[in-house]
């Protein structure tokens, strides 16, 4: 039976490419400069403690700053692409209208951010119709692809630079329809049990540093188990919210 199970593994691994995501992490983890571990090491505590504190926050109020960083975001986002996209091709057509002392670039950005900014506000699950397809579509488009390569490797029309498109499409109009049914509620949980969760592996890192396996798992749940109260709090902050602009 064991063997089975570590046969049925050592395949799922194979397929998902989970040994070469692994092997990435890893090489981003090392990309981390030295200097960052001799700080956390130099002030432990503090850092779990400020590391506790984000955990908690992120897992009350996870919801509510998602939808601050929207903002931020969305602006930063239509601020570079008006500045190196469109502003070019505007300028063409504003060459003697706008004062030579009025950078055009700058404009179009500040133009494009108020606009992110209003359709953040006014137009919220279109935003989150985009952010579920820029999902979809890096994700179809990055990894999925190369799973159905690699084990439907027989098939030349998945060598294709054209199958990437197609599948990267697949997969950002199934995220967008998941994403307009299922994100708030999926982030609220998620955030909240997974964020408490951590932060009760942090609280035990801190309080009992040598604990084992059992005792680590105790942390855990009752990190999960105070993740309830935070999926209440933030169902009821959003049901405020609803009443006001969403």
């Amino acid at each position: 039976m064991g063997d089975n199970v570590t046969a049925i593994w050592e395949k799922v691994k194979d397929v998902l490419l989970i040994d070469k995501v692994i092997a990435r992490l890893t090489e981003y983890w090392g990309m981390i400069p030295e200097g960052v571990f001799d700080f956390y090491y130099e002030h432990r505590v503090h850092c779990l403690i400020v590391a506790i504190c984000l955990m908690a926050l992120i897992a009350f109020e996870g919801y509510k700053l998602f939808k601050m960083a929207m903002y931020i975001i969305s602006a930063g986002a239509f601020a570079i692409g008006g500045y190196y996209f469109i502003a070019p091709i505007v300028a063409q057509y504003t060459a003697g209208v706008i004062p030579e002392f009025v950078k055009v670039e700058a404009l179009v950005a500040i133009i494009c951010a108020l606009i992110a900014v209003f359709l953040t506000r006014c137009a919220y699950t279109f935003m989150i119709m985009i952010l579920g397809g820029v999902c979809g579509y890096a994700f179809g488009y990055i990894y999925l692809w190369r799973v159905i390569r690699d084990f439907f490797n027989t098939l030349q029309f998945l060598r294709d630079p054209i199958a990437r498109y197609i599948i990267g499409g697949v997969c950002a109009a199934v995220c967008v329809l998941l994403f307009i049914l299922l994100f708030k509620h999926v982030f609220i949980v998620g955030s909240s049990f997974g964020a408490m969760a951590f932060a009760g592996l942090l609280l035990q890192k801190l309080v009992v540093p040598t604990a084992d396996d059992m005792l680590k798992m105790s942390f855990i749940l009752f990190g999960i188990a105070v993740g309830i109260f935070a999926v209440v709090r933030q169902y009821k902050e959003e049901e405020k919210a609803m009443e006001i602009v969403f």
